[in-house]
This record gives structure tokens, sequence and C-alpha cells, in this order.
């Protein structure tokens, strides 16, 4: 196998980099959510919403310190992780998590794929909105208490060319957008939002990303100043 190959070629850093991934997960074992289940919502109160997108593969699982923060400050997140783009839980065993297929370089940078995977993120976007509003007539408590007239969209990576989309092609729905690393063409010259819209750099992006049409605010990590 490679790893054994890796192994026998480079022992030493083979067990360097064993002994720190082993001191990742015993440190890992130590974390402790903020979160809780079940806990009763505050009566007669409305929350406003955010539709939450995650990267490519990743799940909006992955992103629970994210999700606790917004939840902090009166916010409903509602992740939204959709076929091929994100692992989901099949539907009829829950135990048994689909991933999607894993694509060269190439394949993932095409324009063919990239619409199609957009074309699916702002379709799922919409039927968890319209899925939102089919359960408030049913008065399920946590769906009653979403304010659908003050909601938001916060994309990272993949996820971000979704949420800009989405607020294009659904102007009256969103309220503001923000997005954490740009991975496409999502805020340069040339989009048409008509709502507030916040991009963060935290990771390496490349410089055209950079050039903002007017009226869309940038925050820039401490590292890329």
């Amino acid at each position: 196998s490679k790893s054994q190959h890796y192994k026998n070629k480079h022992p030493y850093l083979f067990g360097i980099v064993n002994y720190l991934l082993k001191g990742c997960f015993e440190e890992m074992e130590k974390i402790r959510s903020f979160t809780s289940k079940n806990i009763p919502i505050v009566p007669d109160a409305t929350f406003p919403l955010i539709l939450f997108i995650p990267g490519y593969t990743g799940r909006a699982q992955f992103y629970e310190n994210h999700i606790t923060e917004l939840v902090s400050h009166g916010y409903v997140v509602a992740g939204i992780n959709t076929p091929h783009i994100n692992p989901v839980i099949w539907p009829s065993n829950p135990e048994h998590i689909v991933n999607p297929k894993r694509r060269s370089q190439e394949e993932f940078s095409s324009v063919d794929f990239q619409l199609k995977a957009v074309y699916l993120q702002t379709r799922n976007m919409k039927y968890v909105l319209d899925k939102i509003e089919t359960m408030q007539t049913e008065n399920e408590p946590i769906f009653s208490a979403i304010d659908l007239t003050h909601i938001g969209a916060f994309g990272h990576s993949f996820g971000t060319e979704a949420v800009t989309t989405f607020a294009e092609n659904y102007p009256d729905l969103l309220q503001a957008v923000a997005t954490l690393d740009f991975s496409g063409a999502g805020c340069e010259p040339g989009r048409t939002l008509s709502i507030p819209f916040m991009h963060i750099v935290a990771a390496n992006t490349p410089n055209y990303i950079l050039e903002l049409y007017e009226g869309c605010k940038i925050v820039i990590s401490p590292d890329r100043k």
C-alpha cells in the first residue's frame, strides 16, 4: 500500500506524523460542545434565519463552532448538505452516509460541473425555505419560532457561489449575505446583488477576489494583512 511504502521510505518522518496525529486525537477527545439538545424554545419570540452552505465534501455538522456562535446571537441556523457535493445521510438508513465522488481538479474546475453544482445547491436552499414555511403551518415549535421575513445566507468556500447566486435569483427572500473564502467568482465586478454583502478572507484567496464591486464590504483576517 502507499502508506506502507511511505513508512518504509521515511520511517522517522512517518513516526513523527503518527505521534502528532495521536496527540491531536487525544486533545480532540477533550473538546466539549456548548450546544444542548431539546432545550425549550423561548416562548412568544421569533428569531431570524440563516441558511448555511458548507464547502465541497464538507458537512454542515463540521462547522459546529461557526453555527454555535451564530445561534448564540439569536439566529436559527439551517445547515444544508447537498447530494453529490456534501456527504449526506441516506434517508432510509441514518447510519449510512453517502459521500460525493472524488473528482479530478480539471473536472472540479470545469464550468459544467460548477453550474450543475450551484443549480443543485440553490434548488436545495429554496426547498428548505419552502419546507420551513410548510412546517410553520403545522405548528411545529422550532419552525414556528423562525422569522421568515428576516433571512440571511452564509457560505464557505464552494458554498459561497451558491449563496451569492441564490441572492441574485431570489432578491426578495434574503436580507443579507456573508461569505468566507470565496472559491469562485462570486463577488467580482459585474454581479448584481441588491442586498448587504460581506466577504471574509481567512485563507489564500486569488487577488481578483479583492477587487470588489461598490457596496461590498470585505473583512481580511490578520494573517492576510
